[in-house]
């Protein structure tokens, strides 16, 4: 288990460690991400493919915050291989559970996984879906030759021709997914939430989310990415991206990859 947090983010960790007590939660699940929040106005990440970057985003490359952010989950994905894990729950830190039993669910998952034919592929499950956005997924549903534990939340598959996903709150990765995602994304990471480009790239598959969501993100906290950053006429919000999302699968833009 990993929770991406940055070093001046002691309030978040404090709240984390105050409701992980009870599960064994303990300071050293923290992996400190990449702080490009006070980079100058002049930065600009690397550009890899910037026409099509300028399609999917509307602009060609990624704001300080959000190429710290992206460099920050890569970080957290190199870990499986250095500490040879074979799956990870990675958390952001204003995570919070919706229920008391979230380790023996997330336990009851990975065996679920592990146990099908899933096994040594590069799936990722999401644990932080709401309600609203599940409705507009329209999961897939899935069949399984083993059991399926009474403590494992149901399971779903994201189609991205029904629905697009951003969210980085909460996850279950493979190592494969991990393998697959930093030799994929080495030249430049995308957004660290944009998982129906890798879903569509085969990088990530199959992209899963439970039926009811573990996590939530904690409301009362500020962003970290959205409101510190320093050219918000660069910025894409969430409503703005997801047009762009619906209009970049419905061809409205000329796909180059």
């Amino acid at each position: 288990m990993f929770v991406l947090t940055l070093a001046d983010a002691r309030e978040r960790q404090e709240r984390l460690l105050a409701w992980g007590a009870a599960a064994g939660l303990e300071p050293g699940v923290f992996v400190e991400g990449v702080d490009l929040r006070r980079a100058s106005d002049g930065f600009q990440a690397p550009v890899d493919g910037e026409e099509r970057r300028r399609q999917r985003y509307g602009r060609p490359a990624l704001t300080p915050p959000e190429y710290g952010c992206a460099l920050g989950h890569r970080r957290l994905w190199s870990l499986l291989e250095e500490r040879d894990l074979g799956w990870a729950l990675v958390l952001e830190d204003d995570a919070r559970p919706t229920r008391a039993d979230w380790r023996p669910a997330v336990a009851a998952l990975t065996t679920l996984l592990e146990a099908s034919s899933l096994r040594g592929r590069p799936w990722v499950v999401h644990l932080a879906i709401d309600d609203h956005r599940r409705r507009t997924l329209a999961l897939q549903p899935l069949t399984w030759s083993s059991p399926v534990p009474p403590e494992c939340p149901g399971l779903g598959a994201v189609d991205p021709r029904l629905g697009c996903l951003w969210t980085t709150t909460a996850y279950l990765i493979s190592r494969a997914a991990a393998r697959a995602l930093l030799a994929d994304e080495a030249s430049l990471p995308c957004l660290a939430d944009d998982w129906e480009q890798r879903l569509q790239r085969r990088t990530v598959d199959p992209l899963l989310a439970t039926r009811t969501a573990l996590f939530l993100p904690d409301q009362t906290l500020d962003s970290q990415i959205e409101h510190r950053t320093r050219t918000p006429s660069r910025r894409i919000d969430r409503p703005r991206r997801k047009l762009l999302t619906l209009a970049y699968r419905a061809g409205w833009f000329a796909r180059r990859h």
